[in-house]
């Protein structure tokens, strides 16, 4: 379907610059982060305006040209690559459409475009005062209409919730052509139906989203960032507990790493210890956030010598410098690098009730040894909001036979997580 002919047209659409189709210049675009999908096309469409992007989703719709949306290309499942099934796909990244545009100190709201990086909205609103609290490891290239379209969560959901949270209005191209302008500044706004929270985790299937209005908080000036070491799920999940009935509302990341996770990342990313005196089978890496410096923040410390000495934990720390708390966020954030460079691992990346989640991983582990033994259970990701990355390594040295079970593995999560 994208013939020479229609390759013409679609560059008259798109100005100078606004389409690729050298294969050398296109393979970045085509390629998921761990290798393991490889997308097709013969050309990459790269609006840089609302206007360009309804022109090009008009012409598509009206030749039944199929299109899939690209942000930064950042996902682990291939839902960023075209002619995965073989089908003759545009590909349409949003990467020119980058600007941060307008920040409402009153109303605490950012608005941009689709295609700026999560980075750039979070230094733009510290600029002003302000924090975007959507955080998570790829944010220096996820861009905030790949985040919208997945409703992406991150390490501070269980203080700020998800995208969907953080979204205030949005302008969106359906798949017409047609332009919905939903972004505003409005904090209380009944002017139609609410399209946004619709858009929001619809992946791309109904829209492309070209401006977000998004959602401000007050800025943490001060953070208390802890790393306690615990035996068990059900501990940590009593740590969570206890510490936002103490903290009051301040617990802004609630993080869980199984010490093989931390083993790898030892073992593959420079730089990277585990701080503690001993090993234990698993790690909580928690931050508390405050608008306004607390001393001790009011004797943590003393709260958590008390959890020590009641057995709730066995190990902890408290970051004393801005570069502690950087090394200790630096070995979370590495993970998912370290288990690219130990292997070939099936990812999954699951939700369930937060207590339901030390049942779960209790009942996966074994029934996943019997379809792949040998095979390394590697557990990390947001307790607090019962978000996991649930993933299983290949044994070692044997890619190969493990690659084989990739279905029946992810069948088996898959029920579980159901069940």
């Amino acid at each position: 379907m994208l013939t020479d002919a229609v390759i013409g047209e679609l560059a008259a659409i798109l100005g100078p610059n606004g389409l690729i189709t050298s294969a050398g210049d296109m393979s970045p675009y085509l390629e998921e982060w761990r290798g393991k999908y490889h997308g097709q096309t013969r050309a990459i469409a790269r609006p840089a305006t609302a206007e360009a992007v309804q022109a090009l989703v008009a012409f598509c719709s009206q030749r039944r040209i199929p299109i899939v949306p690209q942000g930064g290309n950042t996902g682990l499942v291939g839902g960023s690559l075209p002619g995965l099934d073989g089908r003759d796909e545009l590909l349409v990244s949003m990467g020119r459409m980058n600007a941060v545009q307008e920040i409402d100190p009153l109303s605490g709201t950012i608005h941009t475009q689709a295609g700026a990086t999560v980075r750039a909205v979070q230094e733009a609103a510290e600029a002003a005062g302000f924090l975007f609290p959507l955080s998570l490891a790829s944010e220096g290239s996820a861009t905030i209409g790949g985040t919208i379209a997945t409703n992406a969560g991150g390490i501070h959901v269980i203080r700020y919730g998800t995208m969907r949270n953080l979204v205030r209005g949005l302008d969106v191209v359906l798949g017409t052509g047609d332009m919905v302008k939903g972004c505003t500044n409005l904090v209380k706004d009944n002017t139609g139906y609410a399209l946004a929270p619709l858009i929001v985790g619809s992946e791309g299937t109904l829209g492309i989203v070209t401006a977000a209005s998004l959602r401000l908080a007050a800025p943490e000036r001060h953070r208390e960032t802890l790393l306690l070491a615990t035996d068990t799920l059900t501990q940590a999940l009593d740590v969570l507990s206890r510490l936002k009935d103490w903290a009051e509302g301040h617990v802004s990341a609630f993080e869980v790493m199984a010490d093989r996770a931390v083993t790898f990342a030892e073992a593959h990313i420079e730089g990277v210890r585990l701080p503690l005196a001993g090993r234990a089978p698993w790690y909580i890496l928690a931050e508390l956030g405050y608008s306004q410096i607390k001393a001790g923040a009011n004797g943590l410390e003393g709260e958590l010598a008390n959890w020590l000495d009641q057995g709730w934990i066995s190990d902890g720390i408290i970051a004393q410098s801005g570069a502690q708390r950087d090394a200790l966020w630096r070995m979370r954030e590495s993970l998912s690098e370290a288990q690219k460079r130990e292997g070939t691992s099936i990812k999954h990346d699951i939700s369930l009730p937060a207590q339901a989640i030390a049942d779960f991983v209790r009942g996966a582990e074994p029934a996943l040894d019997k379809i792949a033994p040998g095979s390394r259970l590697v557990v990390f990701g947001h307790l607090g909001d019962g978000n996991l990355h649930f993933n299983l390594m290949q044994p070692e040295g044997d890619s190969a036979r493990f690659a084989e079970k990739w279905d029946e593995v992810q069948a088996c999560v898959h029920g579980l997580v159901a069940q």
